[in-house]
């Protein structure tokens, strides 16, 4: 092996010598381009060869190539002609400048079997598992090809050769793909395993994949409130990863985090200066998001932009909930309701506050809700209804997305009507037990309607009594009225007594109070009516 290292300006050339000289064997040119000690990449450098028999890998006697991130660039060259073979390379890089180098061919051998591999253009390729770098094998005994020979390769790192076994054609010629996933340097080798011939490994090179374009983003605006509609924004520029020139006219989909809104669309399309402003809003809760912006339609180059940030909004007032149905029966089911409805309005103003969420909760198991989050309409106001199984008293909390903006209001659920009945057999001032075979559960602060009636021979007749005759009296554990436990039926009418419980519980000794006049041996009914919380 020769090398002769010219220096012009930091700018080297080397030869892997030494070749067969059968126009298939090649030595491996490689050019290196320096400031000083580091790597000039993206350079044209042009070789060119004179001698007669001497042609590089496209069959020309000269040939260009790119200097890589390295500022290396490697060329084949073959020859049909054994000795030294001058090979001249120039390039510009602020001013032109050259070197050169001899490589060595040797005489081709009758009666000797010579495996030759040859990279088809350059021996770079794109770590992307696609693009591919051809190694084409020669085998030959002497100059005379050798067909029907099967040829194994092998290659390094995480390369993949498809075919790995390959058989060579009349031509004694056989070729095979290499690509590789990977950013690395691959080495290839081969052999003619029937007649023991290896060929000359090949080192591969495979870059890391980098986009033609590159996204670079800013935020130019910040610290928006929350609202909705105030904004922040986003600055994103597309150049030429190359030359770092604008890219115009590249159209960005641009993907908002969650609860972030674009309200100019998710398309957006650079100006003349490789530029688009992207605006967002957010609508509570506030805090932290971000802004994706790929290149369209490959989705391959992108640019995260995170820190966007959003402030609490002050506008908001208050939250009022106004109980608008009170005093449903509870039953199972969705029957009877009782039914909220809310207001939220800005603080600035008497403008209603819409499209905000709120969101619900209770302080019973036995309750179904009609939503568990609502949204306010055009005038700030948003309806729920409520249903209960169990009489009882219910505490709905609402809340909205701004967490110290609530409001709890209390709903009242009902029993449902009781009647009990007794029959009157005797004809002197006496009590009746009403609930000899029954009890009810009198709910504190609930009012109370009782109704007695008597019926005879299929007749229904209200009691027709003097003031004070007729008294609901429940047991001392469950109070009725303060005075203590009583309530007079006055005048007995179609009405009968109201009255309100101040300390509720199970009675099972409610007694009716009468003067039987001329209604003896009638059966009595007593009805009893929750009217709930008022």
């Amino acid at each position: 092996m020769s090398e002769i290292n010219v220096r012009a300006t930091n700018f080297y050339i080397h030869s892997n010598d030494v070749a067969t000289a059968n126009n298939v064997d090649t030595n491996t040119i490689t050019a290196t381009l320096r400031d000083d000690a580091t790597p000039v990449p993206g350079i044209s450098v042009n070789f060119i060869v004179t001698a007669e028999g001497a042609t590089f890998s496209n069959g020309r006697q000269d040939i260009s190539a790119i200097t890589n991130e390295a500022g290396i660039c490697n060329v084949e060259l073959k020859s049909e002609v054994a000795g030294h073979i001058l090979v001249k390379a120039v390039c510009y890089h602020g001013d032109f400048i050259s070197t050169q180098i001899e490589s060595v061919f040797e005489e081709a051998v009758e009666g000797q079997e010579t495996l030759t591999a040859t990279v088809l253009g350059d021996n770079t390729a794109a770590a992307d598992g696609l693009d591919k770098i051809v190694v084409v094998y020669s085998l030959k005994n002497g100059t005379a090809p050798v067909a029907g020979q099967y040829i194994f390769v092998n290659v390094s790192g995480s390369a993949t050769a498809d075919p790995t076994t390959i058989m060579t054609d009349d031509f004694g010629t056989a070729s095979i793909n290499i690509t590789n996933a990977f950013a690395e340097t691959v080495i290839v080798e081969a052999e003619a395993v029937l007649i023991g011939v290896k060929a000359k490994p090949v080192e591969l090179i495979f870059e890391a994949v980098v986009s033609p374009y590159t996204i670079i983003g800013s935020i130019v605006s910040n610290n928006a409130s929350a609202d909705g509609t105030s904004t922040n924004a986003v600055l994103f520029k597309v150049t030429d990863t190359k030359t770092g020139a604008p890219a115009m006219h590249k159209v960005l989909n641009c993907i908002a985090s969650h609860n972030l809104s674009l309200p100019d669309g998710q398309y957006h399309e650079t100006d003349l200066n490789g530029e688009v402003t992207v605006s967002c809003t957010a609508l509570v809760p506030a805090g932290d998001y971000s802004i994706e912006a790929l290149l369209y339609p490959n989705s391959d180059t992108n640019c995260i932009v995170e820190g966007i940030s959003f402030a609490k909004p002050e506008y908001i007032k208050d939250l009022i909930g106004i109980v608008v149905r009170d005093n449903a029966e509870a039953t199972e089911g969705k029957g009877d309701y009782c039914q909220i409805q809310y207001s939220l309005t800005k603080a600035n103003s008497l403008d209603a506050a819409e499209g905000h969420n709120i969101y619900i909760k209770v302080n019973s198991g036995n309750v179904t809700v009609s939503e568990n989050k609502l949204i306010t309409d055009s005038n700030g106001l948003a309806s729920l209804k409520i249903y209960n199984s169990v009489a009882e008293s219910v505490t709905v909390t609402a809340t909205t997305d701004i967490e110290d903006i609530s409001e709890e209001t209390v709903v009242n659920f009902r029993k449902p009507v009781s009647v009990t009945s007794g029959t009157i057999t005797s004809d002197t001032f006496c009590s009746l037990d009403m609930f000899t075979s029954s009890q009810y559960d009198f709910i504190t602060g609930h009012s109370y309607q009782f109704m007695l009636s008597t019926k005879e021979a299929g007749d229904v007749k209200k009691q027709m009594c003097q003031d004070g005759y007729n008294i609901i009296k429940t047991s001392q554990s469950c109070q009725i009225i303060s005075d203590p436990h009583y309530a007079k039926f006055n005048d007995f009418n179609y009405d009968g007594a109201i009255a309100k419980c101040t300390h509720g519980g199970v009675d099972t000794a409610t007694n009716v109070y009468y003067q039987i006049g001329d209604y003896s041996s009638l059966t009595y009914t007593l009805i009893i009516i929750d009217l709930g919380v008022n």
